[in-house]
């Protein structure tokens, strides 16, 4: 148990540096939005939806897809584990949809072909990382929000 907070106050002592505001972690909430709720499936602006100043991650997703729905709580974890990264959920299905709507123009202009699928964008909106690579990042991040989950945990 020692070990495991030991480990894990040595990788916040790391990432602090890394990670503007990662002192307040516990007092800034998660920048966890839905950027397309009113037009589900519509094309983007991608201008508008990334966050200036922030890596922004997009998560593409259908409420008609059972993976997408088991990954909300994890994206959720890990936006509450780093709240210096905006989390934008867009919903690919058009309204009415009662299925992956894989020709919605949405993933037309995204050129999707699963859910979820993940884009990771720097504080300056240049493409970091998709497919795999924004999958592994959402595997490290969720490992980071467990860690920092356990070391809250055994200090209460």
């Amino acid at each position: 148990m020692l070990r495991v907070l030991l480990v894990a106050l040595l990788f916040c002592g790391c990432a602090r540096s890394d990670r503007p505001g990662a002192s307040t972690q516990s007092l800034q909430p998660p920048d966890l939005q839905t950027a397309n709720s009113a037009t589900p499936g519509q094309t983007i602006d991608l201008e508008k939806v990334l966050v200036s100043g922030k890596s922004t991650v997009l998560e593409f997703y259908s409420d008609a897809c059972p993976p997408c729905r088991e990954m909300a709580p994890v994206v959720e974890r890990i936006a509450k584990a780093h709240p210096e990264i905006a989390f934008r959920k867009l919903n690919i299905d058009r309204a009415g949809m009662q299925e992956i709507d894989f020709d919605s123009p949405l993933a037309t202009q995204m050129a999707l072909h699963s859910v979820p699928s993940f884009r990771i964008y720097d504080e300056q909106g240049k493409l970091k990382a998709d497919g795999q690579q924004a999958k592994d990042q959402m595997r490290t991040w969720f490992s980071q929000a467990q860690m920092f989950e356990r070391a809250q945990n055994s200090a209460e």
